[in-house]
């Protein structure tokens, strides 16, 4: 899970405030029942999640990894306003 986290919070920090000073990024965690979900979300101007995860190899890792170790499942938002990803994971 820490190299997922990484991995986006790493992502963000490259990509999100190019051009900015600052901006703001948030890691949060949900606990639930059967699964628990982290997010990981900043204010960038936006991207196109399918073209980032077929062109970035970091974001191939953070989806395999997901999916093959942590047996959960990655979504990635993103428009004008931010983009988010998140991950969930069997609460084990």
């Amino acid at each position: 899970m820490a190299l997922v986290v990484n991995e986006l919070i790493t992502n963000a920090l490259e990509h999100a405030f190019e051009g900015r000073p600052e901006g703001q990024i948030t890691v949060s965690l949900c606990a639930g029942e059967l699964y628990h979900t982290v997010t990981v979300s900043d204010e960038e101007a936006g991207f196109d999640p399918g073209g980032a995860a077929k062109g970035s190899f970091g974001l191939r890792i953070v989806q395999a990894t997901v999916q093959d170790r942590l047996h959960g499942r990655l979504t990635i938002r993103s428009d004008g306003a931010g983009s988010q990803v998140s991950f969930d994971f069997k609460n084990e």
